[in-house]
């Protein structure tokens, strides 16, 4: 009986001695969440939605990065063969109209709109600093009624040759566009949403890799914006070649991960020759060459 006793009092002296570093963690816990919750609002303010037509139809998310500027993911505009576009403001339910391309990039999937508004731009970091395991975050309204909120997830890979950030985050083709954050909420990359995002378990491993880089850095980001001094009208951009050949890739793309591989050798067939310096091209037009069973195809590439 009596060590039962002395067991019990000790318990009790040692939850006494960790009560004040409990309190402490839990109050460090409700600290980040208030942080978090502060940037991501403010956030808020300098991200937009971009949608098509007069039927408001969400097709991407954007963020400012000058005050008539926004950035956004490639493919939110390059495969829009009916324009026009608009950018809503939804802190403000403002819309303003999209006057043209100030930038882009095609290998990292980016693009600069000028558009007629003024809003303020987020501040960048550098995303040459992440690590595995780093906290992120991609931030916007899950459909229109709901509240703009961040999905946090982490770092899981990083890829040499370009940067490109793998992370844990699933989100929707729409999310694309939308500014992939940092804990100080800082702007470190932007996010591709995808269809592969959304079935990992579809995907299959044939390009050695478990699912898709689903963000590009935002040091890859800002070279464009000494360059974006004008603009070219969005008709006209989406006529270029590397454009549309970007297009026929991406179409490839779905019918590569879908099964279909003659379906995306034709549509791969199609980029090559409207864009032959575009290398991953070949890299999948190889692939479904040999899910074909051809032989001479996929060594050519």
């Amino acid at each position: 009986m009596r060590h039962y006793i002395r067991f019990l009092f000790n318990c009790l002296v040692l939850g006494i001695l960790l009560l004040p570093l409990n309190l402490q963690v839990n109050a460090q816990e409700i600290s980040e969440k208030d942080g978090e919750s502060k940037f991501i609002d403010k956030v808020g303010e300098s991200t937009v939605q971009l949608v098509k037509g007069n039927n408001s139809l969400v097709i991407g998310y954007g963020f400012f990065v000058e005050r008539d500027k926004i950035a956004t993911n490639f493919q939110v505009v390059a495969n829009l063969i009916n324009g026009p576009i608009f950018v809503r403001y939804g802190q403000q339910e403002t819309t303003w109209t999209v006057e043209g391309v100030a930038a882009f990039d095609i290998k990292n999937e980016i693009v600069i709109l000028k558009i007629a508004g003024i809003g303020t731009p987020l501040t960048f970091g550098n995303s040459d600093t992440l690590n595995i395991g780093d906290n992120v975050y991609v931030v916007g309204y899950h459909n229109p009624q709901e509240k703009f909120e961040g999905t946090v997830g982490t770092v899981e890979h990083i890829r040499k040759n370009d940067n490109w950030i793998q992370t844990t985050i699933q989100t929707y083709m729409k999310n694309s566009g939308a500014p992939v954050l940092n804990s100080k909420g800082e702007v470190i990359g932007i996010h591709m949403g995808s269809f592969l995002d959304t079935t990992p378990q579809v995907i299959p491993k044939k390009l050695g890799e478990d699912k898709p880089y689903n963000t590009y850095p935002s040091n890859a980001l800002k070279p464009l914006l000494s360059v974006s001094t004008s603009s070219e009208p969005l008709e006209e951009w989406m006529k270029r070649e590397p454009v549309r050949a970007y297009n026929h890739y991406k179409l490839g793309q779905m019918y590569y991960y879908s099964g279909f591989y003659g379906r995306a050798s034709d549509q791969f067939d199609i980029s090559v020759k409207l864009n032959p310096e575009h290398f991953e091209t070949y890299i999948y037009r190889a692939q479904s060459n040999i899910f074909q069973e051809q032989t001479k195809k996929p060594i050519s590439d």
